[in-house]
């Protein structure tokens, strides 16, 4: 017997508005940091849509030999990872 996989409709029109932020939008900045001896890209770029609908948002994109990752932030979901990156920077120099 053949199991049906569902999707939450709310988590498929996620990834539906999530893929028209990385494909659509106008670049305003992009910062490209290379990391793992140059080998991978990781490039956040600040966008803005086309549309009125969504304003500003962030597009951070992973790009490897042959294989490329893009994950959309909307503006408060950027400021959460921005945060969370820096509570572990933070947590460098106090962890002995």
């Amino acid at each position: 017997m053949i199991e049906r996989i569902t999707c939450d409709e709310g988590a498929m029109l996620g990834m539906l508005m999530s893929l028209k932020k990385v494909m659509t939008g106008k670049v305003i900045r992009k910062v490209d940091t290379k990391i793992m001896g140059e080998s991978v890209t990781i490039s956040l770029r600040l966008k803005e849509s086309r549309g009125v609908d969504d304003g500003r948002y962030v597009v951070m994109a992973v790009l490897a030999l042959g294989n490329y990752k893009y994950y959309a932030f909307d503006l408060n979901e950027f400021d959460e990872f921005v945060r969370s990156a820096k509570e572990i920077r933070n947590l460098v120099n106090s962890v002995e």
